[in-house]
């Protein structure tokens, strides 16, 4: 019995391991796309010149 209590022990650690590195790539991979975001925002500023009154 001590021997199923160990796998059994060892298997939860293990799958709360992969739980937290699924969550942290899903975090890192949201922190990306907003990096991507800022960073597109601001190589491409506003245009704050006015239109022409023709169009």
């Amino acid at each position: 019995m001590d021997d199923f209590v160990c796998i059994m022990v060892a298997n939860q650690k293990t799958q709360a391991r992969r739980d937290f590195w699924a969550d942290f790539r899903r975090k890192i991979g949201a922190l990306a796309v907003a990096g991507l975001v800022v960073l597109t925002t601001l190589m491409n500023p506003v245009n704050t010149e006015k239109a022409p009154s023709g169009v």
